[in-house]
Parts: C-alpha cells; sequence; structure tokens
C-alpha cells in the first residue's frame, strides 16, 4: 500500500504517462504547475477534490478506493471477454530491475487480476464445451 495519496497520484503518472507530469497535467485539464507543486515542491500539501474527480473521470480504469485510501488493486479488473471477440494483446512487460519497488507491487497485483480473468475465462469455456458435448 502507498502511504500518501500523492505517492498513488505519482504512480498513476509512471503508469499512464511514463512519468511525465506535464503530459498528465494536460489530460486532466489542470495546470502542469499545479501538479508539480503537489508532488515535488509541496509534497505535504493535498490534491484537491476537483484533481481526485478529474483522475477517476479521465482513468475510468483507475480504482477509486486505492486512489483514496491505498487499499486494493491500482486498476480495476477488467470485465470478462465475450468468446467472440478477440482478447488485445498484452503490452510488452518490463523486467524487475527497471521498476521501483512499489511499481512492482502494483505490476504483480495487475498480473494477478489477469490471471483471476483469464482462470474465469477458461472456466465458462470449459462449461460451454461441457454443455455442446452433451
Amino acid at each position: 500500500m502507498e502511504d500518501t495519496v500523492n505517492q498513488r497520484i505519482n504512480l498513476l503518472i509512471d503508469h499512464f504517462n511514463q512519468g511525465n507530469k506535464r503530459t498528465f497535467a494536460l489530460a486532466l485539464g489542470v495546470s502542469p504547475q499545479g501538479i508539480y507543486n503537489l508532488l515535488v515542491s509541496r509534497p505535504s500539501s493535498k490534491p484537491s477534490f476537483e484533481l481526485m474527480a478529474g483522475i477517476i473521470k479521465k482513468f475510468p480504469e483507475v480504482n477509486a478506493e486505492w486512489l483514496l485510501t491505498g487499499y486494493g488493486p491500482m486498476l480495476k479488473r477488467s470485465e470478462l471477454v465475450p468468446v467472440s471477440q478477440p482478447a488485445a494483446e498484452a503490452p510488452p512487460l518490463k523486467t524487475e530491475a527497471a521498476l521501483p519497488e512499489s511499481l512492482q507491487q502494483t505490476e504483480v497485483g495487475v498480473l494477478r487480476a489477469q490471471i483471476e480473468h483469464l482462470q474465469a475465462q477458461v472456466a465458462f469455456l470449459m462449461n460451454q464445451m461441457a454443455k455442446l458435448g452433451k
């Protein structure tokens, strides 16, 4: 669990914008200087409600509970992909050595969620195959 909301926002910036605070700010429609002040020059300050709501609106895959409290996975679990739709290709994995420890833990959580998702799909397909075999 990340200790502060500012640390969690930094993880989101790393995840969605490869660490580029300016790009993240512009994506949210806020001042890059405001993001810099919040995360670098005045790290003890707290983000506004508008910023937190903007993050959740702009990045709907972000788990709001995690953003607010640090509990749970950073990203929401994705829904099962219907059989008729091909699954999107997974992005290439980064090596553990290239990631900070906190991001490694987040990556592990995301991968665990993906594994659970795939296991559920396999169970669904096995059930469908069993029905067809009868």
